[in-house]
């Protein structure tokens, strides 16, 4: 899977920019770009997904991206920057990493822990419920709970059950 990033215009980056921890977006205007921007502000505003974005010519550009490369250099095809500590709004270098889809993936955040029992499987939430299944036959039966010891029960007398039935 190949990522449909726009290339980075690094050379002029790094004409405009510059890599600052103290900075929320982790970079701040060497030059006055715009009568917006002003020499030694904070580069870059925030989208609606966490994510800060700086405007060079006109395109959006993710600042921990360019952040990453005016440190770095290009980013390889097929990579990219991840954030060690899940913030998409820390930016600061020491927090990124270059990475590949299967590396960044290993390190999302997950709100579920899936455990395999003898007879089915239990999601634990980040909320304390617990949902067992289990499958018999090509049909699943469910049940949420607190009681991790209960719904193992439960999913053991179905087992027991629909076992029983089956060799009727």
């Amino acid at each position: 899977m190949s990522a449909k990033t726009i290339p980075l215009p690094i050379a002029k980056a790094r004409q405009f920019l510059e890599v600052d921890g103290s900075s929320e977006s982790g970079l701040r205007w060497k030059v006055d770009a715009s009568t917006r921007a002003k020499k030694g502000t904070m580069a870059g505003s925030l989208d609606n997904h966490g994510y800060y974005y700086v405007k060079i010519d006109g395109v959006k550009y993710k600042a921990h991206r360019l952040v990453w490369a005016i440190a770095n250099g290009e980013i390889p095809d097929g990579m990219t920057i991840d954030h060690l500590d899940r913030n998409t709004k820390n930016n600061s270098l020491e927090n990124l990493r270059i990475a590949d889809y299967k590396l960044q993936a290993q390190n999302r955040s997950r709100d579920y822990l899936k455990l395999r029992t003898n007879c089915g499987s239990l999601t634990v939430r980040k909320s304390g419920r617990i949902d067992a299944s289990i499958c018999i036959n090509s049909k699943r039966f469910y049940k949420s709970g607190r009681d991790k010891a209960e719904l193992i029960k439960w999913m053991e007398e179905v087992q027991s059950n629909k076992m029983a039935h089956l060799l009727d």
